[in-house]
């Protein structure tokens, strides 16, 4: 999937990349004394969200919140950020094809 679509698959995650990749990352920051995480989009490769980092918003930890609280806040900045990436990106696309009269291929 990756080969026949490089650069073309976008993924958001609950933590500031490169820290906290994999499952339940807001947990992980709480665990690890963070005082700041936050949501990251990324285009997607084969490690797991290891690709180029697109856009990255934070948010504060503050001394009382859960897990739950945290990532309900999360959340609402990736409900933010996720579609205005993807704006752009296909702004950006659009724009590259119309010029070119083609796809980009990156």
């Amino acid at each position: 999937m990756l080969k026949a679509f490089p650069r073309r698959i976008i993924n958001i995650h609950p933590s500031l990349l490169p820290k906290f990749p994999g499952l339940e990352s807001w947990k992980q920051a709480l665990v690890a004394g963070e005082t700041v995480t936050g949501c990251t989009v990324h285009y997607v490769d084969e490690r797991i969200d290891h690709g180029q980092i697109l856009a990255q918003r934070e948010v504060r930890i503050l001394p009382n919140d859960t897990a739950e609280s945290l990532h309900a806040r999360i959340q609402v900045l990736e409900h933010e950020l996720y579609p205005a990436v993807i704006a752009e990106f296909c702004e950006r696309y659009t724009e590259t094809s119309r010029q070119t009269g083609r796809w980009p291929d990156k």
